[in-house]
C-alpha cells in the first residue's frame, strides 16, 4: 500500500526492495524463540542443555522469519514484474507484509500476485521435510520438522479465502474474472475475511474456556486484527473510488500559511503553532518549497535546543511522497496523504512552486460530504 514512513529498523535492501523490521517484530521474535526453547525443544530433546534449547530455539525463530521474509519477496518479485512498485517488505509481530504501490491490473495478475506466497511457503515446507528426511542428528531434524509444519501452516492459513489474506486476493481475482468488477469482487472477499475472522475469534473464545488462555487470546487477536484489515482496506478502496475524476486544485487550500526555514524551532513554535494552531505547515527556502515541519517534529526535540536548531534541521524534508501537482487526481492525493505519515502534502505547479497545502482530513471531509459511493 509513495512511500509510507515506515516505523521500525531498515535491515537490508534485496532486489532493490527495502526491508523492515517493525519494533513489535522484537517482541514476537522474543516470545516464539523462548517458546521453542522452553517447550518445543525441550520436551523433543529433554537431555540437551537449556543453554542448547535456547540456541535452538533462536536459531528456529530466525530461519522462520526468513521464510517470512521469502514468502513477502515472492509477492513483491511477482508483482515487480507485473509493472508494480514495491515500497518495501515489513516484518512485524503478525508475520510480514510486502506494501505494493497500487492493485494489480487485472485479475490474472492479482492471482499470480496473491498466490506467489503460499506457493513459496509449500515450496520451503517441502525443503525442510526432505532436510529433515536427510538429516542424521536429532537437533537437526527437530529444527527442520519445526520449519516443515510451520511453512506448511503457513500457506494453509494465507490461503483462507477471506480479505485481506491471499486466499482472500485470490478469490477477489477469481470473482473480478467472472464479474469484471473490481469493486463488486473486493466487497465479496471482504465480507469472506470478516466472516472467517468472527470464525476466529469464536474459536479464540473456544480455547479460552477449554484453558488454553495464551492461545485462545492470540486467536482473538488475529481475529480482530483481520476484521480491522478488512473493513480498512474496503474503506480505503471506496473513499479514493469517491475522489476519482476530482482535481487537487479543487480542493487545495491556497491560504496556507508557510514557515521560512532558518527561524529558530523557539520562533517557530512562538509564532506559527500558537498563533495559528496548525499540526503542520510547508516550509519555504530560497522561494523554493523544502519540506514540512510539524507538531511531531518539535516534540521529537529537546526544548533546551529549541533556541539553537532550525525548523530546516528537524523539518521532514521534501519528498515524492510529500507533494502533488495541481491537475492530479485528488485520489492520488489520498493516497499519499493517508500513507506519508504526515497526513499532508504540498500541492506544486508545473514550475515546481507551492501553489497550496492539501490534508488527509480534508479529503475524508469531502468525501464524507458527497456520500460514499457503494461498490456496485
Amino acid at each position: 500500500m509513495a512511500a509510507r514512513r515506515m516505523k521500525g529498523l531498515f535491515v537490508a535492501r534485496l532486489f532493490g526492495i527495502p526491508i523492515t523490521l517493525d519494533y513489535s517484530w522484537f517482541l514476537i521474535f522474543g516470545l516464539i524463540a523462548w517458546s521453542l526453547a522452553g517447550g518445543y525443544f525441550k520436551n523433543l530433546l529433554p537431555w540437551l542443555k537449556e543453554s542448547t534449547h535456547w540456541f535452538l530455539g533462536i536459531g528456529a525463530a530466525l530461519l522462520l522469519f526468513v521464510s517470512i521474509l521469502l514468502h513477502e519477496l515472492a509477492h513483491s518479485l511477482v508483482a515487480k514484474a507485473a509493472g508494480l512498485k514495491i515500497r518495501g517488505i515489513t516484518l512485524h509481530i503478525f508475520g510480514g507484509i510486502a506494501e505494493l504501490e497500487g492493485d494489480a491490473k487485472t485479475p490474472k495478475e492479482e492471482i499470480k500476485i496473491a498466490a506467489a506466497g503460499p506457493f513459496m511457503s509449500l515450496l520451503l515446507s517441502l525443503l525442510f521435510l526432505i532436510l529433515g528426511l536427510l538429516a542424521s542428528q536429532p537437533e537437526l531434524k527437530a529444527v527442520y520438522g519445526y520449519l516443515f509444519f510451520i511453512n506448511f501452516i503457513l500457506a494453509l492459513f494465507n490461503l483462507i479465502p477471506g480479505f485481506p489474506l491471499d486466499g482472500g486476493r485470490i478469490f477477489r481475482g477469481i470473482i473480478w474474472l467472472k464479474t469484471q468488477n473490481f469493486y463488486k469482487a473486493t466487497r465479496w472477499a471482504v465480507k469472506a475475511g470478516t466472516f472467517f475472522a468472527y470464525l476466529l475469534m469464536v474459536y479464540g473464545f473456544f480455547l479460552m474456556l477449554k484453558g488454553a488462555l495464551f492461545g485462545g487470546i492470540w486467536f482473538l487477536f488475529i481475529g480482530f486484527f483481520l476484521r480491522h484489515a478488512a473493513d480498512s482496506s474496503y474503506r480505503y478502496l471506496i473513499l479514493t473510488r469517491g475522489l476519482k475524476g476530482m482535481k487537487v486544485k479543487d480542493m487545495m487550500i491556497t491560504d496556507y500559511v508557510s514557515v521560512p526555514s532558518h527561524l529558530t524551532i523557539q520562533d517557530f513554535v512562538n509564532n506559527y503553532v500558537l498563533k495559528h494552531r496548525h499540526n503542520s505547515f510547508p516550509v519555504i527556502e530560497d522561494g523554493k518549497w523544502a519540506g514540512i515541519v510539524s507538531l511531531n517534529n518539535v516534540k521529537q526535540t529537546p526544548r533546551e535546543s529549541w533556541e539553537e536548531k532550525h525548523v530546516k534541521d528537524i523539518m521532514t524534508p521534501a519528498e515524492e511522497d510529500l507533494k502533488i501537482c495541481e491537475e492530479c487526481d485528488l485520489s492520488d492525493a489520498f493516497v499519499k496523504t493517508a500513507e506519508n505519515g504526515l497526513g499532508r502534502v504540498a500541492v506544486l505547479n508545473t514550475q515546481d512552486q507551492l501553489v497550496g497545502y492539501l490534508s488527509f482530513r480534508d479529503l475524508e471531509t469531502l468525501v464524507a460530504v458527497k456520500g460514499l459511493p457503494e461498490a456496485q
